[in-house]
């Protein structure tokens, strides 16, 4: 956030040099608090120190006003288009398999594809965001682009919880669905 206002207010060398000490200074934390070798990241770890920042500085610097007022358009492209690509993709799979395009070695089911769907269909469109933020596009596509990559995650995630307690045979219930989507993880009692 800092190196934002440090940016608008002129300052560009000042805001690089805070940029790398930032960076080095998150890397070191998270090596020490890790103990772990450098090439893994422990989940907890990402939580605790990466994301954070992350999701303040989007959250700071997001226009609220704007995004509350196209929020019908966004939940529209996050939810809709997250349940079609997901469906879409699982049961084009599964047509394929059945079609015998597939390597015959491939043992899944229908379940199996539409969770496959579900968990590939969470596009995030950090590029095309950061392209759009360059070009300085239009400030109502660019959020809604910006709020559907917010939300369609939040679709996946439950849609996912969804399809792998009915693939195992588990009660779907409203709470689970509530648990999967407030933990953002997968179900526990598998």
């Amino acid at each position: 956030m800092l190196t934002k206002m440090l940016r608008k207010l002129g300052n560009e060398k000042v805001a690089v040099s805070l940029e790398k000490y930032y960076a080095f200074s998150l890397g070191g934390i998270v090596l020490a608090a890790a103990k772990k070798p450098e090439y893994q990241l422990d989940p907890d770890t990402f939580f605790l120190f990466l994301l954070p920042p992350i999701v303040l500085d989007s959250g700071y610097f997001m226009p609220s006003r704007l995004f509350f007022d196209n929020f019908g358009a966004i939940l529209m492209y996050a939810a809709i288009g997250t349940l079609w690509n997901s469906f879409t993709t699982g049961i084009a799979l599964w047509g394929i398999k059945l079609a015998g395009l597939m390597d015959p070695k491939v043992e899944a089911d229908l379940l199996d594809f539409l969770l496959f769907g579900s968990l590939i269909s969470a596009v995030d469109p950090v590029a095309v965001i950061a392209v759009f933020e360059e070009v300085h596009v239009n400030e109502t596509l660019f959020i809604i682009v910006f709020g559907e990559s917010l939300l369609n995650d939040a679709v996946t995630v439950l849609l996912d919880s969804y399809i792998l307690y009915t693939s195992l045979n588990l009660d779907v219930t409203s709470s689970r669905l509530y648990l999967a989507f407030v933990n953002f993880n997968p179900p526990q009692d598998l």
